[in-house]
């Protein structure tokens, strides 16, 4: 399988989080997960609001703005070949 992390597909096995992240020094993050059907992420825009609330209220920045996020989720169903 193929993940996006950090801004870059890699494979699973290459996924790794630093000791020095925010999320592991300080015990933060912020998750957002969601169904795909048909090959669609399933109400992106919700997800996506979603998103961005809790991250402004985490004062956490969002590197990418909804399309290119939106984007990239597309080509990891792609190269997933998620159904």
């Amino acid at each position: 399988m193929t993940v996006f992390l950090n801004g870059q597909f890699v494979p699973e096995q290459h996924a790794v989080v630093s000791v020095f992240d925010r999320g592991f020094l300080h015990g933060d993050g912020l998750f957002e997960t969601l169904r795909v059907f048909h090959g669609t992420p399933f109400r992106w825009d919700a997800h996506w609001r979603r998103l961005e609330r809790g991250a402004e209220l985490l004062k956490l920045p969002l590197r990418f703005s909804s399309a290119d996020l939106r984007s990239r989720a597309d080509e990891l169903i792609r190269r997933n070949q998620l159904p």
